[in-house]
């Protein structure tokens, strides 16, 4: 597949209408382009941590006084998304998180340097196609750059003693990242990772188990009363309940046998025994608003997988990427709309409320509306 790259289209100029507010495109301040030359201080610096970054309020004066990218005034959907982005972050209450995590969203910035494109790429909304997109960019051959040495390459991380280089591409290059309906974005993960046997689901099981029922018994003594059971049982044992015994056996079982339910995963990232949970340390699930923190950031485009393969067509074709073949961004079956509603319909609504409330920015920052019945939970 061969490419080639050419910035800065020209654009069209609109009238919009968006949110009860009058946008005159025409007069709102043309996107400078930076790419080949920033003029003034590098904004985004070295943390106290050697692996952070510090967003300054320089940098995001910088960012806004860039004006719309072209994309956002071409296109109203993608304007009315950054307005909202926006909205939220210019709130009086709203916090912004300055220091950039090289463990959170530092970590999933993957770049093009080629194409002068930085993405922050969240799992569970096409990171892997994207990652194939970016590999063909920068011409990485798939043979001496398999995954998961290819995340490495591309992303951030890489270059992290390089802290002037990655400023650079902040301040200069086209920032996007993809965003789901935050419902819809669980679920997904949870059937890829705990309806099909996997080393993954293998790791987590036992930690769902023990918060959600074992919660209240350490972890001495649940090794203990297993190994009693398998035993047997003895005097140890003849107090517990039914129930208790059940989830004790159920951590010795064999995986296949061992299904995580839905509700029982749901209840794990709500437990307030186990207050991080997957939310706060693992990335299948943790909050898009925490990985890739758009309110330091100030992404110039936001897309969405609920319309992942416009959203893409746009940014490719902005970029003046030709390839022999049109890059297709599939949705497969299991993640319709129509399977993971089915899904959520079943759950009990205290736990979709207790849910909103860990993803409650998600929803604000990105413009997904929450609802409690209907067929549109996610």
């Amino acid at each position: 597949m061969s490419w080639g790259i050419q910035v800065n289209p020209t654009r069209s100029q609109v009238n919009e209408t968006i949110d009860d507010h009058e946008y005159n495109l025409v007069n709102q301040t043309s996107w400078t382009d930076y790419s080949d030359n920033w003029p003034g201080d590098i904004l985004v610096k070295r943390g106290p941590n050697s692996n952070q970054l510090i967003f300054t309020d320089e940098y995001r004066n910088a960012m806004a006084s860039k004006g719309l990218h072209p994309l956002n005034i071409e296109h109203r959907y993608l304007h009315e998304r950054y307005l909202t982005m926006n909205k939220y972050c210019n709130a009086p209450l709203t916090k912004t998180n300055d220091l950039y995590d090289v463990m959170g969203s530092y970590y999933r910035a993957r770049v093009s340097d080629s194409a002068k494109l930085l993405q922050c790429a969240l799992l569970k909304v096409a990171s892997s196609t994207w990652m194939r997109v970016l590999r063909q960019l920068e011409r990485l051959k798939e043979e001496k750059y398999p995954y998961p040495t290819l995340w490495y390459k591309l992303s951030l991380k890489y270059d992290i003693n390089k802290p002037e280089l990655t400023a650079m591409r902040y301040q200069t290059y086209t920032k996007f990242l993809i965003v789901r309906h935050p419902f819809s974005r669980l679920f997904s993960g949870y059937r890829d990772k705990f309806v099909v046997v996997s080393e993954y689901g293998d790791n987590f099981a036992d930690q769902i188990v023990r918060v959600n029922y074992l919660s209240n018994m350490t972890n001495g003594l649940i090794n203990q009363m297993r190994q009693e059971l398998k035993r047997g049982g003895s005097k140890l044992t003849s107090g517990l309940s039914n129930d208790v015994i059940k989830q004790l056996r159920r951590l010795d079982a064999r995986r296949s046998n061992f299904k995580i339910t839905f509700l029982e995963f749901l209840n794990f990232i709500i437990s307030p025994k186990h207050p991080n949970g997957f939310k706060g340390k693992d990335d299948h699930f943790r909050a898009a608003n925490l990985v890739c923190n758009p309110c330091a950031v100030r992404y110039d485009i936001i897309a969405k997988y609920e319309t992942l393969q416009n959203d893409s067509d746009l940014i490719l074709e902005y970029l003046r990427i030709h390839h022999d073949h049109k890059v297709s961004f599939s949705i497969s079956k299991s993640a319709s709309s129509d399977s993971c509603n089915d899904a959520y319909k079943d759950i009990p609504l205290t736990v979709r409320r207790s849910l909103y409330e860990i993803y409650k920015d998600d929803f604000l920052v990105f413009g997904y509306e929450y609802r409690e019945e209907g067929d549109n939970l996610c």
